[in-house]
């Protein structure tokens, strides 16, 4: 898998998306290949749909300006809004198969539903709710299961931090008795473990979802597997009761 604040297209995949019916993109700024590639392509021959339209945005402040966080589909809700938009972009462009993503989506909403409803659940009965994140990536999933996110680095987790946010955040965590920081699979825990070993906390995977990691592919893993691992993961280290 690839990171997607940072990932380039090969040849291939260009090609690819030149030959496809429909490009899906999440927009807000999170694919900065996606003006290039959209530039090339033909516009009777690929639809082109951003998933964020008609989405209620939350935005973020770095480095002084205000810019939208494009991470929606952390919250299971707008996952649903998401795969919607999916549904009817495929109904459209192949309308001999609409039937089937229209039960595929209805069976996709229970599973989300189901998400949710284990969130709510998992999380109404914590010690904690700050969670310290390698990046800015789950500001949604946050608000809508009342938590607070303070993430070491921004929306990209290649924007580090300067020496002094790298402190005031070891500060929070102190003062806040946190136990747990949290890195990704698909970015450097080297900033996570550094605040951990400061304040003597452990490490503990969240994972954004903005890719899948090889091993991650190969055991079959996929959007409601590895929320439910966050879901774990964020038991054990707000101290929930299970």
């Amino acid at each position: 898998g690839a990171e997607p604040h940072d990932y380039e297209p090969s040849p291939g995949d260009i090609a690819n998306i030149s030959d496809s019916k429909v490009l899906i993109q999440n927009g807000r700024g999170l694919e900065a290949w996606g003006n290039n590639i959209k530039q090339n392509l033909n516009p009777s021959k690929t639809a082109i749909i951003t998933i964020s339209d008609g989405i209620s945005l939350q935005d973020f402040s770095e480095d002084g300006k205000t810019i939208v966080d494009p991470h929606i589909w952390m919250d299971p809700i707008l996952a649903k809004q998401i795969a919607s938009s999916i549904e009817r972009a495929f109904k459209k462009t192949d309308p001999n198969n609409a039937t089937v993503y229209g039960e595929n989506l209805a069976a996709l909403e229970v599973k989300l539903d189901a998400l949710d409803r284990d969130f709510r659940e998992g999380l109404a009965n914590c010690e904690k709710k700050d969670i310290i994140t390698s990046h800015s990536a789950f500001g949604y999933l946050a608000t809508r299961y009342g938590l607070t996110q303070v993430p070491i680095a921004g929306l990209s987790p290649d924007m580090e931090p300067s020496p002094k946010q790298l402190s005031d955040i070891a500060a929070f965590a102190k003062s806040h008795d946190i136990k747990y920081i949290f890195f990704e699979s698909l970015a450097s825990p080297k900033l996570s473990q550094t605040i951990a070993t400061e304040i003597g906390a452990q490490t503990l995977v969240l994972n954004p979802i903005e890719g899948l990691t090889k091993a991650e592919l190969s055991q079959g893993k996929n959007y409601i597997t590895i929320m439910r691992e966050n879901l774990a993961n964020l038991q054990t280290a707000l101290s929930c009761k299970k």
